[in-house]
């Protein structure tokens, strides 16, 4: 799980270097990479943003990093007009549903 994790870091930060995201947060645990998140501004409304990419290691999962990583862009005040953060949700992940939930969107599209 580590190497793959390792390896979809290197290839997001490649995406990330070359502009493909306008926002990349990190969560560290004691000097360890324990997840991040990429976000991108929504084309029709500066201030929306779109989160492309969520990720925290299976073993820190259950912590609240997830969370702190999706209001990152809130606490930071990295967009002070902020007005809301867009995602996409895949059906067959029961436990992002869950996740989702917890956080209290008031509305997510399942696809």
């Amino acid at each position: 799980v580590q190497q793959y994790y390792e390896k979809y870091f290197e290839v997001e930060l490649g995406k990330f270097s070359r502009g493909e995201f306008e926002f990349w947060v990190e969560a560290y645990i004691d000097n360890e990479l324990v997840g991040w998140a990429t976000f991108e501004r929504e084309k029709a409304n500066k201030n929306a943003v779109y989160m492309d990419l969520l990720i925290v290691a299976p073993q820190h999962q259950g912590k609240g990093i997830g969370g702190a990583l999706v209001q990152s862009l809130l606490t930071l005040n990295i967009i002070p007009e902020l007005s809301s953060v867009h995602l996409l949700l895949r059906k067959k992940i029961k436990a992002a549903q869950s996740f989702i939930k917890r956080l209290d969107f008031m509305r997510m599209k399942l696809i």
